[in-house]
């Protein structure tokens, strides 16, 4: 097989290059740059010498030997094909391979550069997707109600010019509403006492009134101490059990206010609630086996009723808890 085109020492002289055209050698010489190399370096110049007198000239330096020439192989086969492609080569001058070299190199740089910014915009974009938070942002129903309105958000549809969105309703676990300022609610500074709690379930209430919003149900909690404060209205106190503060019938809580009694049926039956002759109403009490009554004289003893009504009991039915 023939050998490439180049240029290869000399093989009667070599200190100098000869041009070998894949072919035949050619008359295109040019010195031997590996030749040159092993050469030492001429010496450096002297300072003109201030003595007068006379100075030998340093010694010549020893030739280097001669490095014995490397024939390149006859060339076995001709390819034309092949010879013509390498005759055009560009990169194929005096340093041809070390240019070929140096051009994989910067392609083979430019496609590492490419595929890190692809995987790196891939991991991004998929680090994008990946979410957990709550889109709803509910709020639990154990946190502290504040004085600002907040309401649980109801299914709302926003009417755009061509497209309807609806937004989905928010998802809670326990009826949750913000304590509002009402005209019942007892101002700052009202005097505080310490009572307990009768009942293992209660609601604890937006406002004095037996249809508010629960802003909490109690449980197990009988016999806890809880803060009373002001004074009652309609019957109803405002109380704190805990973190939480709202509004709690009467007849729950021990010792009830002045002039007020807290009353439990001997049978632990539900209230049976009377008019003012005696006879029974076909009305349940909201309070179950407790009344809170406003006097204890005569048969029928007048009781409070949640809703802000007035109902009679008989005492005969009654035990007196405070």
């Amino acid at each position: 097989m023939s050998a490439p085109a180049g240029w290869y020492p000399e093989p009667d002289n070599p200190a100098e290059l000869r041009y070998w055209n894949g072919e035949a050698w050619t008359d295109a010489r040019q010195p031997n740059p590996d030749l040159l190399a092993s050469l030492p370096p001429p010496a450096a110049p002297q300072p003109p010498p201030t003595d007068p007198a006379p100075v030998p000239p340093p010694a010549p330096a020893p030739p280097a030997a001669p490095i014995p020439p490397a024939a390149p192989a006859p060339p076995d086969v001709a390819v034309p094909g092949l010879d013509a492609t390498l005759a055009g080569d560009p990169f194929l001058d005096e340093d041809g391979d070390r240019d070929r070299r140096n051009a994989i190199m910067i392609v083979l740089g430019l496609l590492l550069v490419v595929l890190v910014a692809g995987v790196t915009f891939l991991l991004l974009s998929a680090g994008d997707d990946d979410s957990s938070a709550d889109p709803v942002g509910n709020a639990s129903t154990d946190t502290l109600p504040s004085t600002s309105t907040t309401t649980t958000q109801a299914p709302t549809t926003t009417q755009a010019p061509t497209t309807t969105t609806t937004q989905p309703p928010t998802t809670t676990t326990a009826p949750t509403t913000t304590l509002a300022p009402t005209t019942t609610t007892v101002a700052a500074g009202a005097p505080e006492r310490v009572a307990s709690l009768l009942v293992d379930i209660v609601n604890l209430r937006a406002r004095p009134d037996l249809d508010a919003a629960s802003i909490d149900r109690i449980e197990d909690l009988a016999g806890t101490s809880i803060i009373v404060i002001g004074d009652p209205v309609n019957g109803w106190y405002e109380v704190r059990i805990g973190l939480q503060q709202g509004w709690m019938f009467g007849a729950f809580v021990l010792p009830p206010a002045d002039g007020l009694v807290v009353l439990r049926t001997r049978s632990e039956d539900p209230v049976v609630l009377r008019n003012s002759a005696g006879t029974p109403l076909e009305l349940d009490s909201a309070a179950g086996s407790y009344a809170l009554a406003t006097s204890t004289s005569d048969t029928l003893w007048p009781v409070i009723l949640p809703d802000g009504g007035t109902a009679w009991v008989l005492g005969s039915e009654m035990n007196v808890l405070s």
